[in-house]
């Protein structure tokens, strides 16, 4: 079979989305029955060693469209990949192209959250509009649809009239640095001995307030990875700051999967207290090194996590409690890290290829 994907993340995006868009594709370039992946985005800032391979081919926008290529990804992929004579198209973002209707293969979407709907504050109100209009446009015009956690489905069928049985939760693999993580560790020098660590955006829905209070009344080193959101800067710097001169933080960016597996390696535990998500990869990330991670309310993340005992209410309280819980009861953790490293095992890349190859098999 030859699938077409809108794979503009995989090129272009640092974070969750980007993550999940190249290891699928890296993912399904392994499958057997897949003869060649066409990788259709307006442009690449990203480069992925996986994604080099003979059976992806990526296409860019040619001629006049080379002038638009946001428009091309919007009003033109359903018509490259009819040409191109893929047998599926799959959208890896939650939305589909205008012109899908041009495509006469099988179509699938994938959506990772519907946070516009429950958490509207965070966006405009233009943004809220534009993400329902194409994700009820993706949902009306796909054959498969395709929840990355059994909260993103319960949630997409809460705020929309659809169809069960055409939705499928599928999880998504974990990139195979972190499975290896013990062999990353000389590539950083960690700045504490013993230390905690949080990995993703720092933002209002990642709750890092909280986690950074939580740290300032434990006193627990605290390595800190992500960028900031600008709108956030003001909230969190101050108190960023004061515990860096404390001693107590270490802020830091990373995107190589292999530097941020030793950050993980080297870490005592991890902290993730967002309170809202999709999914949430790097609880699973954490688990694939060997790390138990204390997380926020968000429903989704003991699925991440495999801990459900360490999920909290995302308040500095609770995670000050459990921070000191685990930093002082080794043997406690040592068994919460066996627990979550069993618990990726379910996430190897060779296990989600073998769901994902029955699934495109099932619906062609």
């Amino acid at each position: 079979m030859t699938i077409a994907f809108e794979a503009k993340r995989a090129y272009v995006n640092t974070t969750g989305l980007g993550s999940y868009a190249r290891n699928h594709l890296a993912m399904t370039a392994s499958l057997p029955d897949v003869q060649e992946i066409f990788a259709l985005t307006p442009s690449i800032k990203i480069s992925d060693t996986r994604l080099k391979t003979e059976k992806i081919q990526t296409i860019l926008p040619k001629g006049l469209w080379q002038l638009a290529p946001l428009a091309w990804r919007r009003f033109g992929l359903g018509r490259v990949a009819q040409r191109v004579k893929a047998d599926i198209f799959h959208g890896l973002s939650a939305e589909l192209p205008a012109d899908i209707r041009h495509f006469k293969g099988k179509v699938v979407v994938t959506i990772h959250d519907v946070l516009f709907r429950t958490r509207p504050n965070d966006y405009t109100a233009f943004d809220r509009w534009m993400h329902d209009y194409k994700l009820k446009r993706a949902i009306a015009s796909a054959h498969q649809i395709v929840c990355i956690s059994q909260e993103t489905l319960d949630q997409l069928c809460q705020h929309y009239i659809i169809d069960r049985s055409r939705c499928t939760v599928m999880y998504q693999s974990v990139h195979p640095e972190y499975f290896s993580a013990e062999n990353c560790q000389s590539l950083i020098k960690p700045p504490y001995k013993n230390f905690i660590l949080c990995v993703g955006t720092i933002e209002p829905r990642k709750n890092t307030l909280s986690l950074l209070n939580a740290v300032e009344k434990t006193r627990v080193p605290l390595v800190l990875i992500g960028r900031i959101k600008k709108k956030y800067k003001h909230k969190v710097q101050p108190l960023l700051s004061r515990l860096s001169q404390k001693n107590l933080l270490f802020h830091t960016t990373a995107s190589r999967p292999a530097e941020i597996a030793a950050w993980y390696y080297h870490s005592e535990f991890t902290v993730y207290p967002s309170v809202a998500e999709g999914f949430g990869l790097p609880p699973l990330e954490s688990a694939a090194a060997g790390r138990a991670c204390i997380t926020g309310p968000s429903p989704c993340l003991t699925e991440s996590s495999g801990l459900p005992e360490l999920q909290t209410d995302g308040s500095p309280e609770q995670l000050a409690d459990l921070i000191l819980q685990l930093w002082n009861d080794k043997t406690l953790l040592s068994e919460l890290h066996k627990r979550a490293k069993s618990h990726a095992e379910n996430f190897r890349p060779e296990i989600i290829r073998h769901h994902w190859e029955h699934f495109y098999r099932k619906i062609l």
